[in-house]
């Protein structure tokens, strides 16, 4: 099965949105076993069985023995209510260790509330919410079967699309953020490099990503922002002993870029994150305190 992966990104929520959402009456709050009859209702939905990855829950025990060991213990599972009755669920999962930076998020709602908007509000209420209970947090994910039309235009509502928004991502994402810095073209910004360190015992490494517009490929640019962002950060960081950097296999450019800065290319790291909605193998990088920047 083929699946489309769509990004949330840390910003705030518009006033319009907020109206939407008072105006609906939705509301996340977390499950109770007391729920569970409202849980069977739209759980064993045909419909949401096929559009979803939830198994179908024969007894009453199954499910809840389900709100018990998985919805309630859950680090960020939410039921969907309508009037404080719940109709669906939508849950964000963070990552751990050099994956804390992300959180992958995954929802279902009855059938016969689709095409109300109701998921939509669903979800911009988790991103009004879920990046401030994770600080850690700065990309949310959510994966879609490509047949799932339905899915992903709610995944697309949610995207950056104003001028208010990104005045917001910037404010709330790029300007605190440890060490991101502007790629800037007589002063322009046209594109991004962004390192970020550890902590505790993983201090002493830390990782670096970017991107430029388009307009810029294959000039060279990419590889003499990185070359200052390494001579630079770990003057900054005096307990950063590795950056590393992680590319597609595909990505024939961004290795060229790495190579080109002078980071080692380590090995082959299998099925290990998603891109353009798929679970791909990946090339890590690094470049020691101790390298030599070509």
């Amino acid at each position: 099965m083929r699946h489309a992966l769509f990004l949330a990104s840390k910003r705030g929520v518009k006033a319009q949105d907020i109206r939407e959402i008072n105006k609906m009456e939705i509301k996340l709050r977390p499950y109770q076993l007391s729920d569970v009859d409202e849980f069977m209702e739209w759980a064993c939905d045909d419909q949401v069985i096929r559009t979803s990855r939830l198994r179908y829950y024969t007894s009453r025990e199954d499910a809840l023995d389900y709100l018990k060991e998985v919805a309630i213990p859950h680090p960020w599972y939410r039921a969907i209510c309508l009037e404080d009755r719940p109709i669906g669920f939508i849950c964000v999962k963070p990552g751990s260790n050099n994956e804390i930076c992300r959180g992958h998020m995954s929802y279902a709602l009855g059938s016969k509330y689709w095409n109300k908007g109701i998921t939509t509000v669903a979800v911009k209420l988790v991103i009004s919410s879920v990046f401030e209970e994770f600080p850690n947090m700065e990309r949310l994910e959510g994966v879609v079967d490509v047949e799932n039309k339905a899915s992903q235009r709610v995944m697309e509502k949610d995207s950056i699309t104003s001028r208010e928004e990104a005045l917001t991502y910037l404010e709330k994402v790029a300007i605190p953020h440890p060490w991101r810095q502007f790629i800037c073209l007589d002063d322009r910004s046209i594109g991004y490099v962004s390192i970020r360190p550890e902590s505790h015992d993983d201090r002493c490494r830390a990782h670096i990503s970017y991107a430029v517009g388009m307009d810029y490929w294959g000039q060279g640019i990419v590889t003499t922002a990185l070359k200052i962002a390494v001579s630079k950060v770990f003057k900054e960081f005096p307990d950063l002993v590795r950056i590393e950097a992680m590319v597609e296999v595909e990505n024939k450019g961004s290795q060229k870029v790495l190579e080109k800065a002078g980071f080692l290319k380590e090995g082959l790291l299998r099925k290990y994150g998603f891109c353009k909605g798929e679970i791909r193998d990946m090339f890590i990088y690094s470049f020691l305190v101790t390298d030599s920047l070509l």
